[in-house]
C-alpha cells in the first residue's frame, strides 16, 4: 500500500505542480488489492447516497409540484436568500467534509428550492445547491461586437485583473482528476483569503487530509489526521488562481491575433503564452512547457448576471508528461503519462474581517 501511495502522491504533483517528481526513481508496483478494496468502499458509498437522495425525493414531491408551478423569479429570490444563512454558519473545513454528498444531493435539492425541503435535507446541501443556481444563468448568450485591429498588454491585464475573486472571501471548488489506467479521484478543495497574502487551502479525500497556510510568503503544510508539519513542497496549489501564472505586462514582448483569440508571446521562451478574447475580456486559455511537462490550462468565467460577474469559474488541464524513469515507463506502459483535471467553483462567499491569528505560520 504504501508504494501505491507514493504513485498516486507522484501523480497529484504533477497535476498540481510544474516541476516533475514523475521523473525522479520510485518503487513502482502494480495496483494492489488495497485500491481495490477502496474503490469498492468508494462504490457502496456512492450506492448508499444514491439512496437516500431516492427516498428525499419521493418524500419531497408533493413540494417539488408547487415549486415547478412558482416562477423561475420566485426561484431565484429563494436562492439568495437560502445562500447567506446556511453559508454563515458553515465553518470551512465542514464545507469540504460534505462536498461529496452535497453534490450526490444538488439536483433534488435545486428543484424544491424555497419550499420545505429543510426538514429532510441538511441546510448546508440547500446553501450549496442554490449558491451553484444563483451563480450562474444557463441561457445567457454574449453577443460580441466586430474583433478590435488590436489590442493592448497594459488592456488585457487591466481586464484580467477584474477575473479575481474578491481580496477577502470563502470558496469551494469541486476536483476530477484522470490519468487514463492509473488514477481517477473526485475530491474537494476550501479556500479562505485575506488579502492577496494570505490563504488557508484546505483538501480531504481518502488519501489526503491537508491544511496549507500562506502568510506573506510563508508556507505551513498540515497533515490533518496526524497534526504534524510536512515540507512545504507539500503545499497544494490553487488553479483557479490565475495571477500566479500571467505574470505583468512587461513579461511580454507583445500580441497577435491567432484563431480567434489574442495570443500574447513571453519574452523569455521559459514563458508562459496566453491567448486573450477580446469579447469576453477575459485571458481563456495558458500554454507553457516546463522541462519534460506541457501544459494547457482553459478558463471559463461567470457572466454578468451571476453574483461575482466575470470571476473564474471553472479551470480544465491538460497535461503531459515525458517519463524519464524506467519503472514509470513500465509501470505506465507508455513513455509519456497524460493527466487531466477539471476545477470549477460551486460556492463563494465574500468575507470581510478574519482573524489575523487563523493565518499564523
Amino acid at each position: 500500500m504504501n508504494k501505491y501511495l507514493s504513485i498516486v502522491f507522484v501523480l497529484l504533483f504533477v497535476a498540481c505542480g510544474d516541476e516533475n517528481p514523475v521523473n525522479k526513481p520510485v518503487d513502482v508496483i502494480a495496483l494492489s488489492s488495497d485500491l481495490e478494496q477502496s474503490s469498492s468502499s468508494e462504490n457502496v458509498q456512492s450506492s448508499s447516497a444514491k439512496k437516500v437522495v431516492s427516498s428525499s425525493s419521493k418524500e419531497l414531491s408533493k413540494s417539488s409540484s408547487s415549486v415547478r408551478s412558482s416562477s423561475s423569479a420566485k426561484v431565484s429570490s429563494s436562492s439568495s436568500s437560502v445562500l447567506p444563512s446556511s453559508s454563515s454558519s458553515a465553518s470551512l473545513s465542514s464545507s469540504v467534509e460534505i462536498l461529496e454528498s452535497s453534490s450526490s444531493v444538488q439536483s433534488s435539492s435545486s428543484a424544491v428550492l424555497g419550499s420545505s425541503s429543510s426538514e429532510v435535507l441538511s441546510s448546508s446541501s440547500v446553501a450549496i445547491s442554490s449558491s451553484s443556481e444563483a451563480s450562474s444563468s444557463s441561457v445567457y448568450v454574449k453577443i460580441c461586437g466586430p474583433e478590435p485591429s488590436t489590442v493592448s498588454l497594459e488592456e488585457v491585464f487591466e481586464n484580467q485583473g477584474k477575473a479575481a475573486y474578491p481580496d477577502t472571501s470563502e470558496y469551494q471548488v469541486k476536483i476530477y482528476i484522470n490519468s487514463p489506467g492509473v488514477l481517477e479521484m473526485n475530491f474537494g478543495m476550501a479556500i479562505l483569503t485575506a488579502g492577496p497574502e494570505k490563504s488557508i487551502t484546505t483538501v480531504k479525500n481518502s488519501l489526503v487530509q491537508t491544511e496549507t497556510v500562506r502568510n506573506n510568503g510563508r508556507i505551513k503544510v498540515t497533515d490533518l489526521k496526524t497534526g504534524k508539519v510536512l515540507p512545504s513542497s507539500d503545499a497544494e496549489t490553487n488553479l483557479m488562481d490565475f495571477r500566479q501564472f500571467v505574470g505583468t505586462p512587461e513579461d511580454y514582448s507583445g500580441v497577435t491575433f491567432e484563431d480567434g483569440l489574442w495570443k500574447l508571446s513571453p519574452k523569455d521562451d521559459a514563458g508562459k503564452i496566453l491567448y486573450y478574447s477580446a469579447c469576453e475580456e477575459r485571458v481563456m486559455k495558458i500554454f507553457y512547457v516546463s522541462g519534460d511537462t506541457v501544459t494547457t490550462m482553459n478558463y471559463a468565467y461567470f457572466d454578468e448576471f451571476a453574483d461575482f460577474p466575470g470571476t473564474v469559474k471553472s479551470m480544465n488541464l491538460e497535461r503531459s508528461v515525458y517519463l524519464r524513469d524506467a519503472a514509470m515507463r513500465d509501470y505506465i506502459k507508455s513513455d509519456s503519462m497524460k493527466v487531466f483535471m477539471d476545477w470549477s467553483l460551486y460556492r463563494i462567499k465574500q468575507r470581510h474581517l478574519l482573524p489575523g491569528k487563523l493565518f499564523d505560520i
